[in-house]
């Protein structure tokens, strides 16, 4: 084992840095990482700030999960060849996130009741791990797939060395097995009932009541992507469905050498988006969950395949096109997170003129079956919707989603289920951003006709305002996140963290004392009352304006706005720095309640995680950052 190099970060030396270069946000903090290849085991790598031209990544991370729900990430590397560049990118990343790292594997572990995993769950992800490295291994080393497959492999070794080295002596060690557990995250449910029949679920036995909180459960995500009337625009938006501890969330950005940047909504320690979200130069790449009710696939789920995370972040290395990406994503089908993928190709739209084929292919895994069309024809009609539910009729025949509809009614059907019946109401309202920020966190669930009163039965689901105590429960849509044609142009995203609030009450975990008790979130903010945030290229964020659209028009009345929101962003920078000042000095990192209300924006932060790890499930599940 090398001997890994912890340099500390004074607050002085951070200071005396110099402003880094044009290409990273002005104030922030540039930190590399530097390595070194030795003989045996794995490299010696020193992490210092300053962009040191000789290093093999640089990167900047913003920590203001407190103040505005998401941290920020940027990482690069001046090659995207396996490797030194692959490690240090992965071991920058951990050694900035290391403290974040170690609270959200807490998190997603304790919440989910699977630490230890069983030992079955364990030897098959060791026999996946010791199958994708002997087969990269053999592989020629020209090969694409297999060199960007190669990267990742090289990222999460470099990515353990950092978090451990990161969390310094005296703390809690990972192995690469524990964070290749967390990558999986989303694959587990379906290894766990592939090694295990007992724990499958037997349908046709099921109460109405029990199928239907199994489908909430087990269906992750709504999505959309809407072709204005005139054709003037192209949106399109995702929000994540889970449960409330994956609460920690970092937007992040790769790039590495002269592959297309790669910006995702994210988590800390996972190499992937895994909601999913992610902008690939001109494309644009997001999913829903496909619940299986057909027993028999998990047969097909074996350990000689790269699980989901693996093969998205090699199709988003190698395609530039919905139809590569497709093409690259379904080799080594692992059968598990089985989704419908949608790919947005934005360089095949023009504003105002008809759609050419390509802007949108459509692609749906399951175990054992990969089927993918193009769809830029429905899209053509006004938008596309993705909410659970299976569109193709071969992959519906294969999960039994068709005899669930059949047997069970039409919360299984592609057509009427609830989320369906929403979209289809109301895509129309989709005319601007503010249009679709408000479709991707609509729940009206008290007043709407379609929900029947279920609080998850809208478009963000809220289940811990459920009005029935046996549904009650931390989960819900976690977040919401879209882009343009406009945005996407500029390298923008449109970010906004927490269970939704325009029409119910924020959550906030000192209000649900039951459900804090039951649900870990170390490390989150108390209080979700965040709003729109515009992310862009160099992972700067300002407050969403009617102005952050990017309208071309110009007048004095806009810029009146213009200034009015820089004078207010920069009034909100001075007053967060005042309050983090004066609450430092009184000993407490945490704003007041009634502060949160009235945040805009948060300053560049410009130091090192300190948060200290603790020893695995040391935490108390109501203890936050």
């Amino acid at each position: 084992m090398a001997t890994f190099r912890q340099v500390a970060l004074p607050a002085a030396l951070v200071l005396a840095q110099a402003l880094p270069v044009a290409s990273w946000e002005d104030g922030v903090q540039v930190y590399s990482a530097k390595c070194t290849a030795i003989s045996a085991g794995e490299p010696s790598c020193a992490v210092f700030p300053g962009e040191d031209p000789g290093a093999q990544a640089w990167g900047t991370w913003q920590d203001d999960i407190q103040s505005m729900g998401w941290g920020r990430l940027l990482v690069k590397t001046p090659s995207s060849e396996p490797g030194l560049p692959a490690f240090a990118a992965g071991y920058l990343e951990g050694y900035l996130t290391s403290g974040r790292v170690s609270q959200h594997f807490n998190n997603s572990f304790q919440g989910a009741k699977i630490y230890p995993p069983p030992a079955s769950m364990e030897d098959f992800l060791r026999a996946t791990d010791s199958w994708w490295h002997a087969a990269g291994q053999a592989a020629d080393p020209k090969d694409s797939y297999w060199r960007a497959v190669r990267f990742i492999s090289d990222q999460l070794d470099g990515l353990v060395a950092g978090v451990n080295a990161g969390l310094g002596q005296g703390q809690r060690r990972f192995s690469r097995l524990e964070l290749l557990t967390l990558n999986s995250f989303w694959d587990l449910s379906d290894i766990k009932m592939a090694v295990n029949a007992s724990q499958q679920a037997s349908f046709e036995n099921m109460a109405p009541e029990a199928l239907s909180l199994w489908v909430r459960d087990h269906g992750h995500c709504s999505s959309v992507v809407k072709l204005l009337p005139d054709g003037s625009e192209l949106f399109a938006g995702h929000n994540t469905w889970f449960e409330y501890y994956h609460l920690l969330r970092v937007f992040k950005r790769y790039e590495f050498g002269a592959q297309t940047p790669i910006a995702m909504s994210s988590y800390p320690g996972m190499l992937s988006s895994s909601d999913d979200f992610y902008q690939v130069g001109h494309l644009v790449v997001m999913e829903t969950t496909l619940p299986n009710y057909n027993n028999d696939l998990f047969a097909l789920i074996k350990p000689e395949t790269l699980p989901f995370w693996i093969r998205v972040m090699a199709a988003n290395q190698l395609a530039s096109s919905g139809p590569e990406w497709m093409e690259t994503f379904r080799k080594h089908n692992s059968g598990t997170y089985n989704n419908m993928w949608m790919v947005i190709d934005y360089s095949k739209f023009t504003p105002g003129k008809p759609l050419s084929e390509g802007v949108l292919t459509v692609g749906e895994q399951i175990p054992g079956y990969f089927h993918w069309e193009d769809q830029t024809r429905t899209l053509s009609y006004g938008y596309w919707p993705s909410y659970n539910a299976a569109v193709y009729p071969e992959t519906a025949r294969r999960i039994r989603q068709d005899v669930m509809e059949q047997t069970k009614g039409d919360k299984f059907s592609y057509q009427l289920v609830e989320r369906a019946q929403i979209f289809r109401r109301d895509e129309a309202s989709i005319m601007s951003d503010e249009g679709m920020q408000r479709i991707m966190r609509y729940n009206q669930f008290q007043t709407d006709p379609i929900a029947h009163g279920d609080s998850c039965s809208q478009l963000a689901c809220r289940a811990d305002l459920s009005t029935d105590l046996a549904r009650r429960k931390a989960f819900g849509a976690i977040d919401g996140k879209y882009t343009s044609s406009a945005h996407n142009r500029r390298g923008e995203a449109v970010i906004v963290a927490g269970p939704t609030h325009d029409d119910q009450p924020v959550f906030d975990w000192r209000l649900v004392p039951e459900l804090a008790a039951s649900t870990p979130h170390e490390g989150q903010p108390l209080r979700f009352d965040f709003g729109w945030m515009v992310v862009g290229p160099d992972m700067s964020a300002s407050p969403w304006t009617s102005s952050s659209s990017g309208s071309s028009s110009l007048s004095f009345a806009n810029i009146g706005s213009a200034v009015t929101a820089a004078a207010g962003a920069f009034l909100a920078i001075l007053a967060v720095t005042l309050i983090r000042q004066r609450r430092a000095k009184e000993g407490s990192g945490d704003f007041p309640d009634s502060f949160y209300k009235n945040l805009q924006a948060s300053p560049a932060s410009t130091r090192c995680p300190s948060t200290p790890a603790t020893p695995w499930l040391a935490p108390s599940p109501s203890s936050s950052a």
